[in-house]
């Protein structure tokens, strides 16, 4: 029975790739087949480690005024109460 590659493992081969620079190198720490490593090599690759993550915080909006909305389309943008009830139903569908 094959064993399975992880995230991790196939992670772990493209950082040993950026710095052995060859598929041998690489199974060869891994004990895999250079196949196996060829298959799980990402043109690329940025090692998750290395990524900068941005906190961005979002401040309150500013309110909304729906009049704005209304002028250029007229009722348009307003539903029936039977087109309410049938967007509901679909809420309900799209909810299972």
């Amino acid at each position: 029975m094959a064993t399975r590659i992880t995230e991790d493992q196939k992670i772990q081969m493209n950082i040993l790739y950026k710095e052995l620079k060859t598929y041998a190198a690489v199974a060869r720490v891994m004990g895999v087949a250079a196949s196996t490593v060829k298959r799980y090599i990402i043109p690329d690759f940025v090692n998750p480690e290395e990524i900068e993550v941005k906190t961005i915080q979002i401040k309150e909006l500013p309110p909304v005024d729906i009049n704005k909305f209304k002028q250029p389309f007229g009722n348009l943008c307003l539903l029936s109460q039977e087109e309410k009830e049938e967007v509901k139903e679909l809420w309900k569908e799209l909810l299972v």
